[in-house]
């Protein structure tokens, strides 16, 4: 009988403290919170499988490592970072151009981040991407990883045919970065 009542004074605590935990949305809720509370950081959502960040317009390149360092360590530091698919930081200029990374599945843990983190921020200082009168509207990379690590860059322009000045410039902040030289950036 004491067994008894001991297994069944165990099971109700348990019950208890199941109920006492934060649901999933509660999780995310948090996680979303804490992801706004970053400085430079304008927005944040969080679903199931994917994160998404939208910053200030106009951040330093010092203020967008911080935030992509903090996104990134507020991530990891979940139980269920392996869950998300997607981590993405999304950077604006000024008028509509935009850059952004984006981290598949492990990628954000990977090695290769803070090479990526270091490519991103130098575009806050790039007049190709952030002056009014830019001629590339957006810069995107996008790493996944397998059994490698993929990375992928894309560039596009506000109008038809950049000039060669403009690719040249881009491929060497991604390779002052520490990037592979042979990295091909895609133009849209």
């Amino acid at each position: 009988m004491r067994r008894l009542t001991a297994v069944l004074l165990a099971s109700a605590s348990l019950l208890l403290l199941a109920g006492c935990a934060p649901s999933e949305d509660e999780r995310r809720g948090d996680l979303a919170a804490e992801l706004e509370g970053i400085d430079g950081v304008d927005t944040a959502r969080v679903d199931s499988v994917e994160v998404v960040v939208a910053t200030d317009p106009g951040l330093s390149e010092d203020d967008s490592v911080e935030v992509l360092q903090g996104v990134r360590d507020l991530v990891l530091a979940q139980d269920d970072a392996e869950d998300y698919t997607s981590v993405a930081v999304w950077f604006y200029g000024q008028g509509e151009s935009s850059w952004t990374g984006d981290w598949g599945l492990g990628a954000i843990a990977a090695d290769g981040f803070d090479q990526q983190a270091a490519f991103l921020a130098s575009l806050a200082g790039w007049d190709g991407v952030t002056a009014a009168d830019a001629p590339v509207s957006s810069v995107e990379l996008k790493v996944t990883r397998n059994d490698d690590q993929v990375v992928e860059l894309t560039a596009s322009a506000e109008s038809a045919g950049v000039a060669d000045e403009w690719k040249t410039e881009l491929q060497e902040l991604w390779t002052s970065s520490g990037g592979d030289a042979d990295q091909a950036i895609r133009w849209r």
